[in-house]
């Protein structure tokens, strides 16, 4: 990991990865490597109660959707661009069956995109 970060870092602190995101399997590896001395983030995100891990000052995410690879990104170089033209674009209307009512779905159109392709990275578990 330590490897993977500074090659995404490349020695600036600025670009460096800011959030790890993994699944169930990748961070309970992470997790179970650590002393008992755990690595938050922050004093105020311990006392609260919230479990949010750390490695090298980047908050440290699990998802449920997540697969056996960790992701090092950082949102200076890496967002969500939705289209404007289909930014809750409503769908057909439809009658619910039997009763006085009617529903519609809602669609967005949005793209992951990258400012610096090279300040980002992918940590595959083997």
């Amino acid at each position: 990991m330590t490897e993977v970060y500074n090659a995404a870092a490349k020695g600036t602190g600025g670009l460096a990865p800011t959030l790890l995101i993994s699944g169930s399997s990748a961070h309970a590896l992470f997790e179970s490597q650590l002393q008992s001395q755990q690595r938050w983030v922050n004093t105020s995100e311990a006392d609260a109660g919230f479990k949010t891990l750390a490695f090298k000052g980047a908050k440290y995410v699990f998802s449920h959707k997540g697969g056996t690879s960790i992701y090092f990104l950082n949102p200076k170089n890496y967002q969500i661009v939705v289209s404007r033209q289909y930014f809750r674009d409503k769908g057909n209307t439809y009658d619910v069956p039997g009763q006085n009512a009617f529903y519609f779905l809602l669609f967005s159109a949005m793209q992951m995109v990258t400012s610096n392709k090279s300040r980002l990275a992918v940590l595959s578990q083997a």
